[in-house]
């Protein structure tokens, strides 16, 4: 009998599962040195104290009770997955199999409950949950950006109809549904095309560099927009060559200057690029709207509009920050709601190359 207490006490104490055991009141008898390693607490330190109020959020009490109740009433319960706050204050997720305890009359005795470690499982799950429910939002925001140009290039091309079967000194307002058509057929493509951009990037861990004078690039590209009302001052102070993906640079700066431009109505979008530290530093500051505090930290999430009045799928600050980060940069945002935006871009020079992935 020795032996056998002393080999069935040896695997208690070298399982890599939770053992525990509880009184019919819920009372801590035992558990075994795998959950002292996983809770921070040592036997001595609980033993005899309230399992629910020592373990347990206080969110999760009234729920785990009634478990615990149909269990000790030799109700088995399988599966039952729930978080113990550790010494440390952490939550950490259990998925428990339990088992009612009876002497030999049959009277109940305890309950004991085998816990399998499944925080790094449930964290997993979560990620899957937020990929897909951001799958189920893309597709929900690509149909509702693509209804409102498609819808109108739809009414441009009904009234375009019209006006050719029409006498001749009709027809001069055709160039300004053609100029509807052109406007809502380029966003539709541009929305397209970000997506599928944006998802590429995803896969790619890493990209191809050469030389380019950024600043040069940034100036060039500034002088394509003529926003009414908005002045854009362009401060470059180097004409020094980076090693950058050319092409995500162009993306970068696009994004970052049409996102100052829709949420500025007026004022004044100011572009800087300089060398810090043999860092290149980019910023556009911008006389919009602004962020409010507690969005700053959605603004990046991919698909997410914080105006669903203002077009857009709310990818391009998301796009922008991965071609940041296969450059090893920042992406910094300061911003006053009401008064505007300042974004700043900082990226390394590469000091060691890595072996690059053609874009």
């Amino acid at each position: 009998l020795k032996k056998a207490h002393d080999f069935s006490q040896s695997l208690i104490d070298t399982a890599q599962t939770i053992i525990l055991v509880l009184s019919p009141e819920g009372k801590i008898i035992s558990f075994n040195p795998y959950m002292e390693k996983v809770s921070g607490y040592k036997l001595t330190e609980v033993k005899g104290k309230d399992w629910f109020k020592t373990f347990l959020p206080k969110q999760d009490f009234s729920h785990i009770r009634v478990l615990f109740k149909k269990a000790i009433s030799n109700i088995q319960t399988i599966g039952n997955v729930n978080p113990i706050v550790t010494k440390s204050r952490e939550l950490v997720y259990i998925e428990w199999h339990d088992k009612t305890l009876k002497d030999r009359t049959g009277k109940v005795i305890g309950l004991l409950s085998i816990g399998l470690d499944v925080t790094k499982l449930k964290k997993a799950y979560d990620e899957l949950k937020k990929i897909d429910e951001l799958k189920s939002n893309a597709i929900r925001d690509l149909t509702h950006e693509f209804k409102t140009p498609v819808s109108k290039i739809q009414m441009a091309s009904n009234i375009l109809q019209a006006y050719i079967k029409d006498p001749v000194e009709k027809r001069e307002n055709i160039n300004k549904y053609l100029d509807i058509i052109k406007k809502n057929t380029a966003f539709a493509i541009r929305q397209v095309s970000q997506t599928l951009e944006f998802s590429k990037l995803q896969e790619l861990e890493g990209i191809q560099k050469t030389p380019v004078i950024f600043c040069d690039l940034l100036k060039d590209m500034a002088k394509a927009y003529h926003p009414k009302k908005i002045t854009i001052v362009t401060a470059t102070h180097t004409d020094k060559k980076f090693k950058l993906n050319k092409e995500m640079m162009k993306t970068l700066v696009r994004n970052l200057l049409e996102n100052a431009i829709k949420f500025t109505k007026k004022g004044t979008i100011r572009l800087s690029c300089s060398f810090k530290d043999n860092n290149l530093v980019f910023a556009v500051e911008d006389t919009g709207i602004g962020i409010r505090k507690e969005d700053m930290e959605q603004v990046k999430k991919p698909f997410t509009q914080l105006d669903p009045s203002i077009q857009g799928m709310g990818i391009g600050l998301a796009l922008c920050q991965k071609i940041v980060q296969l450059h090893s940069g920042t992406l910094d945002i300061m911003s006053t709601f009401g008064k505007g935006t300042k974004v700043t871009i900082m990226i390394p020079e590469a000091k060691h190359e890595k072996k690059h992935i053609d874009s």
